[in-house]
């Protein structure tokens, strides 16, 4: 089986993709599988350190595939976390996904799917993997807040201090 290079997602859109299109393609399709591809940790604090307030900063990316059953997708998160003042350290994640697809993928339904499907598979996992990690660093567990639907796509509430606050 020969590798086909992963295909970026353009910046901006060269038509733009109706609801209705989006929402034919995302009816047929199946997550097939989903793995963990690479993660990488750094803890920069000894174990029982006094992190009463985390600054989370969460980055993510993303690309896909044409394959045999349909497209495969990778989303790359990158959390970075401190006190403020202090870096304590810093995670990074690659998760891989295999959709079956009667219809082919296209940059540009992928520039709707990376921000608002591809999310909401991933972020469950990234959610459990930073709550073990973090403990198994000697912390506290964070925990990361759950994505919520708004107009134009997924919001991530709540990160950026740790714990959230009253009315945050």
């Amino acid at each position: 089986m020969t590798s086909t290079p992963a295909r970026r997602s353009r910046q901006r859109r060269s038509r733009a993709l109706s609801p209705d299109e989006y929402g034919s393609f995302i009816g047929q399709i199946e997550l097939e599988e989903i793995w963990l591809g690479h993660a990488e940790v750094e803890n920069a604090k000894e174990p029982g350190s006094p992190l009463k307030t985390a600054e989370v900063a969460v980055g993510s990316g993303a690309d896909w595939t044409p394959d045999e059953r349909g497209f495969r997708a990778r989303h790359r998160y990158t959390l970075d976390i401190s006190d403020g003042d202090e870096d304590w350290g810093s995670i990074r994640l690659e998760f891989n996904l295999r959709f079956r697809s009667q219809a082919p993928m296209t940059d540009d339904i992928f520039d709707t799917f990376k921000d608002v499907n591809l999310p909401v598979n991933t972020w469950p996992y990234l959610r459990e993997f930073v709550a073990s990690m973090t403990g198994r660093m000697g912390w506290a567990q964070l925990t990361l807040p759950a994505l919520k639907r708004v107009e134009g796509g997924l919001r991530v509430t709540n990160v950026g201090r740790w714990p959230p606050t009253a009315g945050a």
